[in-house]
Order: structure tokens, then C-alpha cells, then sequence
């Protein structure tokens, strides 16, 4: 038996934005400080949304006021974990320091009420 896979499609249903854009994302336990943070890029509309460590779940939500400054048919997105980190000895800017993982961005096509 050979195995068998296939992409699945991924799109706005909604361009009218009347409900959150959901953002699901997969990362190593959050610690106390540490969060996951979204950002609009080179669209026409900016927006920034943040998952803290004390947040329920992995998901993102960008809330329906945002989508609907969006003008045009895309939408790119970059994603960014941070994460502080205690050192063991003491720097001149304290004892910890701030360790950024940021994602390639990604583009949604912002599709119509058709599918």
C-alpha cells in the first residue's frame, strides 16, 4: 500500500468580516512571560494581536474591527514567539534576556461568500 496525502485548501469564507479571523499555532509550552504575537505586514491596514502564556489554547484571534479596515484581497501576516530567559549570571542589561522566533510571513487570500 503506498501512502497517500493531499493539501487542504485554506481561505477567508467570509470577506464581509463578520466574525475573528481564528489562528491556530503549534510551540513548546509558554512559560509565565512568554508570548506569541501576530502582526498585519505590508497590507493596507495594520494590526497586532497577542496569545500570552495565561491565554487558554494555541489560537490567535483578530478581532472582526481589524479584518474590516482591510481593503484589499490579501492579507499577509507574520508571527513571532517571545520568550525570556533567566541567565546565570548577570549582564549589564540584568539577569535575563528577551529570545525572539519570528516565522516567514504567510499570505491569506481574502475570498469572497462563494466557494
Amino acid at each position: 500500500m503506498e501512502n497517500d496525502f493531499s493539501f487542504y485548501s485554506f481561505r477567508l469564507l467570509n470577506a464581509a468580516a463578520t466574525q475573528p479571523l481564528n489562528i491556530s499555532f503549534e510551540t513548546t509550552a509558554l512559560q509565565e512571560d512568554d508570548y506569541v504575537e501576530l502582526k498585519a505586514i505590508g497590507t493596507d491596514s495594520s494590526f497586532m494581536a497577542k496569545h500570552l502564556a495565561a491565554d487558554w489554547g494555541n489560537i490567535i484571534t483578530v478581532p472582526v474591527n481589524e479584518l474590516k479596515q482591510q481593503k484589499g484581497k490579501d492579507l499577509s501576516l507574520s508571527a513571532s514567539v517571545y520568550r525570556k530567559v533567566s541567565l546565570q549570571q548577570q549582564t549589564k542589561d540584568g539577569w535575563e534576556i528577551i529570545m525572539m522566533h519570528s516565522l516567514n510571513p504567510v499570505k491569506i487570500a481574502l475570498s469572497s461568500n462563494t466557494p
